[in-house]
């Protein structure tokens, strides 16, 4: 610099020369005794600056940013490491379910919840103090050195609850050890810049700190599926609506053949019902999931993404009658021996009632069944699960259910199997043996999203969309929570139908008005805790 004729230094320093502070707020005198190398290196850094202004005339202004933060109002620049180690990022990632969760290190600091308290500055009033540093020098004034910062701290709990508040999303995130070198309260004493520069922080509050971060990362979501533009395919842009079996598979297979995706789920997980979580230390599936399909194209799917991770489970599914646990499908000599031979002969006569004078086909579930089982075994097994299960009476099923589940399955054919007397081949009802995975059924979504993501696709959770929009016809393109639109070629839904019908606005009144009147079930499922896991 000096070779070259350069008088002026402006230079960025940081309040980390400090380290662990003995007062607060910090002033430019207090003791400089960095905790980290970074800190070190920046004190490193001033030091040369000074005594290279002594030896050669060189003046400079050294300011000490506290924590920067925020983005360009206007959108033009903003914050983005790779790695990123920045709070506010790293919490607006977790937010919008582009990372699973954010790791707070520490929760007992003496603070007013236990979490680290910094002062955040936004940056464009450190380039306003940028600008007026080499206007003060300019105006032939002195090397100093000042602080930038609000006088006013935040901790990380109040970051998040003022974040959500923002975005209406839960962020979530885990509480691990302190990290070696971080002081629990890092606040400026800023007075010298306003009384030297005429500087004050005008952007510094806090909502404008995180809304103009998180309207930079929205907006800039869809730059991150520029890797995908390499692919063969990647002239069309697909967004796939949901993260469930459907979704990832679509996604999976659009993926394979190099065509530019980004999947977008509104929950906290991929999977959907079919998702694996962790309870009491072991990992548990959301209900029973056994893999068994006749489509070879699935099997090769399915068999693709698993892998050699998996495992054939011999099945064991029973119903809960008067108290006793029955087979399912039903085996004639487990339902003799816990119905009793009163209750057997009923339902052995009840069958051959219904074949000497068979109720009519009428295509509803009841029908159906009956016809298979007889009336006795119908209303012992399959009626009361059926309607607690789909809130119908079975005369309002259609026979698709039962077909679907049970088809071709009868009481005779069931006696047969049982005796050994069928020869022909089992239905896929009777399977005795499944494909499991070794990690729970969620582990083929997963695996699904971790492919995905290597093509360079984006998987995003906690990511609701809001609104189709419909042009000429056809959907071109995403509004997502917050107000980030993103344009697509095709875009494959799996949501609800009421509720992407919903987010149509294009769809004609009659749809709207249809979908109203659909009607969905729950589903509560109970994982009763029973002594010491541990031991099982």
């Amino acid at each position: 610099m000096v070779v070259e004729g350069v008088r002026f230094i402006v230079f960025s320093s940081s309040c980390a020369v400090y380290g662990n502070p003995q007062t607060t707020p910090i002033d430019e005198e207090h003791p400089k005794n960095p905790v980290n190398p970074y800190g070190e290196s920046k004190l490193a850094a001033e030091k040369q600056i000074q005594w290279y202004g002594q030896v050669h005339g060189l003046r400079s202004v050294i300011l000490r940013y506290f924590n920067a933060a925020g983005s360009d109002p206007e959108q033009e620049l903003g914050e983005e490491h790779n790695p990123e180690t920045h709070l506010i990022p790293l919490a607006i990632e977790a937010n919008l379910g582009m990372r699973e969760a954010l790791r707070v290190h520490g929760a007992d600091y003496d603070t007013i919840d236990g979490t680290a308290v910094r002062d955040y500055v936004h940056v464009s009033d450190l380039a306003a103090a940028h600008l007026r540093s080499i206007e003060y020098l300019l105006a032939n004034g002195q090397s100093e050195l000042m602080n930038l910062g609000t006088c006013v701290g935040y901790s990380i709990q109040q970051i998040l609850t003022k974040l959500e508040s923002i975005t209406g999303r839960h962020t979530p995130h885990s509480i691990g050890p302190r990290r070696a070198g971080d002081p629990p309260v890092l606040v400026a004493n800023a007075g010298k810049a306003e009384r030297v520069l005429g500087w004050k922080p005008v952007h510094s509050d806090l909502d404008s700190v995180l809304s103009t971060a998180i309207t930079w990362r929205m907006s800039n979501i869809s730059n991150q599926t520029k890797a995908n533009q390499a692919a063969p395919s990647a002239s069309r842009r697909v967004a796939v609506i949901g993260a469930g079996p459907a979704g990832l598979t679509a996604a999976y297979e659009l993926a394979k053949s190099g065509v530019a995706v980004d999947v977008f789920e509104a929950g906290p997980d991929v999977g959907g019902m079919s998702k694996t979580i962790e309870l009491w230390g072991q990992l548990v599936d959301i209900g029973p999931h056994r893999f068994f399909s006749t489509d070879q194209r699935v099997n090769r799917h399915w068999l693709e993404v698993a892998g050699q991770d998996y495992v054939m489970v011999d099945r064991k599914t029973r119903i809960l009658y008067k108290n006793s646990f029955f087979n399912y499908p039903i085996t004639a000599m487990d339902a003799l021996s816990k119905l009793g031979i009163f209750e057997s002969v009923h339902c052995v006569l009840s069958y051959v009632r219904q074949l000497m004078a068979p109720v009519p086909d009428r295509k509803t579930f009841e029908d159906w069944v009956v016809r298979a089982f007889g009336r006795r075994l119908f209303a012992i097994f399959f009626k009361s699960y059926s309607e607690k299960l789909w809130g119908i009476p079975c005369t309002e099923l259609d026979a698709d259910f039962a077909a679907q589940r049970i088809k071709k399955f009868s009481l005779f054919e069931a006696i047969k199997a049982a005796l050994g007397l069928s020869a022909g081949k089992k239905h896929k009802t009777l399977a005795d043996r499944f494909a499991y995975p070794v990690r729970g059924t969620g582990q083929i979504y997963e695996t699904m999203t971790e492919f995905i993501k290597s093509r360079g696709a984006q998987v995003f959770l906690r990511t609701p969309v809001e609104k189709v929009e419909i042009r000429d016809g056809e959907a071109k393109g995403l509004w997502l929570k917050g107000g980030s639109y993103l344009p697509y070629d095709h875009i494959v839904s799996t949501m609800p139908l009421a509720t992407v019908v919903k987010a149509i606005e294009e769809a004609p009144q009659e749809i709207h008005e249809h979908v109203t009147k659909l009607k969905f079930r729950n589903t509560i499922l109970v994982y009763p805790k029973n002594g010491d896991l541990s031991q099982s």
